[in-house]
């Protein structure tokens, strides 16, 4: 399954995951700009967007 770049989520990334429920080891990073960042699932490779709070 090909993940279009995504990368390893950062610390402050992987806070951000936990803050909104989600493991943060399943979780790869695809883009991420000022007011929100765009996640892909490891596995399943379903897409989120989360706002940064």
């Amino acid at each position: 399954m090909k993940h279009n770049n995504a990368r390893k989520p950062t610390r402050k990334q992987c806070r951000l995951l936990e803050k909104y429920g989600f493991n943060f080891r399943d979780w790869l990073v695809m883009t991420e700009n000022k007011s929100e960042i765009r996640v892909v699932n490891r596995h399943t490779g379903t897409v989120r967007t989360l706002e940064k709070i």
